[in-house]
């Protein structure tokens, strides 16, 4: 045994074993949120979503800076910034969550995707077809 070191509290026994666990965390309602904004901070973001969905009490103080990490990380800190001085000309109490933000950011780059998946189709089908009427004759 180590002399001179203290032992953990149960409270940061608990805390830890949490964090490490976190892949089983569904609600965290009754969860006091100092511990919270210790454990949730360890999150993915299929966690945290995973978190959120099956919690009844708003997370949004503990888990939108998180959120706003992960869209950060995803969409870059330039695209970052804009947000942020758009939410600044709302003023101070913002309608929007980062979450929501993020999910409607993933939506429009989706239907983005999907437009130029449709188009290069469309184009690939054009050529393809313009293709079919020529005729090799082999000797």
């Amino acid at each position: 045994m180590e002399f001179g070191r203290k032992p953990l509290s149960l409270v940061e026994l608990c805390v830890r074993k949490a964090i490490d666990n976190l892949r089983y965390m569904g609600s965290v309602d009754g969860v006091e949120m100092d511990l919270l904004k210790r454990i949730l901070p360890h999150c993915t973001m299929e966690q945290l979503t995973r978190v959120e969905n099956s919690t009844e009490m708003d997370l949004s103080l503990v888990t939108d800076p998180l959120w706003r990490r992960f869209y950060q990380r995803e969409f870059g800190q330039e695209h970052t910034s804009k947000v942020i001085a758009r939410l600044k000309e709302l003023g101070q109490k913002t309608p929007y969550t980062w979450r929501e933000l993020f999910a409607a950011k993933k939506e429009k780059q989706k239907e983005v995707e999907d437009k130029m998946l449709d188009k290069f189709t469309k184009k690939f089908q054009a050529e393809r077809a313009g293709n079919s009427n020529i005729t090799v004759e082999l000797n």
